[in-house]
């Protein structure tokens, strides 16, 4: 059972900003490789852990330590139940989202073993760490939930009126892409931590809840220095939205059905995964108007990651974990 956490939540609507829609005309380089460097029949999410790569065989249920050089897995796999979606390290833990089970696992990799399992609003798909929270999305509940590490337990739940596909957090709070296309925007407010429940009676977490309208069928996210960049997998696009003012800078073509995005290592462009063509594009940052089309992934784009001094793809079917190597990665 789910404890109730009360919140205040303060919803405040951005203005819609100055947004506009461009359609770069794509280029093509060679100088981008995608290397595999490992096979399997769908992977769902990839995780660097204190010892190295973790990824999510969702055909199994399982989680499985690669070895990226030779390309197998080492070591025992953890079964994890209630079908698996979503991975990440913190504390050298390895926390798995469980999409069917509704619940959080934390998973010791020195051991590979579950050491707890912490109910979550249903359906958790996205996971994040930042400002003292491990962020859970749960797509069907339509919320996100802080999740303390240290105790394994929800500190505090915000049930979005835009609901909540995919998150990412940084230093002060977390962004959500939402089923209404969508990006919210959810920060403590007053001075409230995030970190622990308050021990004196009546005390409750404060949060505040900005949104600002994007694309159709936001999914993928990802955070920069100065903006938050948003996949639009219904209409072809990525809009960027300025962190600061909350405000749409542009909406910009991107293939057909763009479900993943990330950050390159170099902090210049992104990369934005296409889930019906699985083509690869970079695009170049902050203009993003420069669109290049650098190869294809051998497999569905489920995740790209910045990790570990590499950016990979977790793939579908078929399933495979893909290096992304080429300038400034």
């Amino acid at each position: 059972m789910i404890a109730v956490i009360a919140v205040v939540v303060v919803v405040v609507v951005a203005p819609a900003g100055k947004s506009k829609v461009v359609t770069p005309a794509p280029s093509s380089t060679g100088s981008t490789h995608l290397h595999t460097v490992y096979r399997s029949a769908s992977l769902s999410g990839a995780t660097n852990g204190p010892d190295g790569l973790w990824v999510i065989d969702d055909s199994s249920d399982r989680l499985i330590h690669v070895n990226p050089t030779r390309g197998d897995s080492i070591g025992r796999s953890v079964a994890i139940p209630g079908r698996p979606t979503a991975v990440i390290e913190e504390n050298g833990k390895l926390w798995v989202a469980s999409s069917v089970a509704d619940t959080v696992e934390a998973v010791d990799p020195k051991t590979a073993r579950i050491t707890s399992t912490t109910p979550v609003p249903a359906g958790p798909v996205s996971l994040s760490i930042g400002g003292g929270c491990l962020w859970v999305a749960s797509v069907i509940a339509g919320s996100v939930s802080c999740l303390d590490t240290g105790s394994g337990s929800v500190t505090a739940t915000i049930a979005l009126p835009d609901g909540a596909v995919r998150l990412s957090a940084d230093g002060t709070g977390v962004w959500v892409t939402g089923a209404t296309n969508t990006l919210t925007r959810v920060t403590p407010a007053n001075g409230t931590s995030t970190t622990g429940p308050s021990g004196n009676p009546g005390t409750q977490p404060s949060f505040t809840v900005h949104t600002v309208q994007v694309g159709n069928g936001p999914i993928g996210l990802a955070v920069t220095a100065s903006a938050v960049w948003v996949a639009n997998a219904s209409d072809g696009s990525v809009t960027e939205v300025d962190r600061a003012s909350l405000q749409s800078l542009g909406t910009f073509r991107v293939g057909t059905d763009p479900v993943a995005i990330a950050a390159a290592l170099d902090g210049n462009h992104l990369w934005v995964a296409d889930g019906v063509s699985h083509q690869l594009y970079s695009i170049d940052e902050p203009i993003g108007t420069h669109i290049t089309d650098v190869g294809m992934l051998p497999g569905a784009p489920r995740q790209l990651l910045n990790q570990g001094g590499t950016v990979w793809a977790a793939l579908g079917a078929p399933g495979a974990l893909v290096a992304i190597e080429g300038p400034g990665r």
